[in-house]
C-alpha cells in the first residue's frame, strides 16, 4: 500500500471479538477482520454510508469486555460473496479508557 494513502498511526491485528453495530434500529453482528487503537474492520450484511456514525457493541469474549461506543464509517466496500457482505472501516469516536486498555493488551497478546 502507498504510504501516502497508509494514515494508520498504529498496527492492526487480526482478532476475533463478537461485535455488533446498530443498523436499521437492530443490532446485528459482524465479522472482526482487524482491529487498531484507532480503528476496526469488520465484515457486515448491509452497506453504510461513508461520514456516517453508528454504534458499535463489543459483547464480552476472551480478552475483551463489553464495551458500546460511538464510530465513524470511513469507509465501505462490496465484496464479491454469496450473498453480498460489505467491508467497512469504522473509526472510534471518543473511546474510553477502559477500551483502550482492553484493545492495546488484546493486540500485544496476538501472534
Amino acid at each position: 500500500m502507498n504510504s501516502e494513502t497508509n494514515k494508520r498511526i498504529s498496527p492492526r491485528s487480526i482478532v476475533e471479538i463478537a461485535a455488533f453495530v446498530y443498523v436499521m434500529e437492530e443490532w446485528v453482528a459482524c465479522k472482526t477482520i482487524d482491529l487498531s487503537l484507532e480503528a476496526i474492520s469488520v465484515e457486515l450484511v448491509y452497506p453504510l454510508i461513508q461520514g456516517g456514525l453508528v454504534a458499535l457493541d463489543f459483547h464480552q469474549t476472551q480478552g475483551m469486555k463489553k464495551h458500546e461506543m460511538l464510530t465513524e464509517i470511513l469507509r465501505c466496500d462490496a465484496l464479491e460473496t454469496d450473498p453480498v457482505t460489505h467491508r467497512v472501516v469504522m473509526k472510534f469516536v471518543d473511546p474510553s479508557q477502559d477500551f483502550m486498555e482492553d484493545t492495546k493488551a488484546l493486540i500485544q497478546s496476538e501472534p
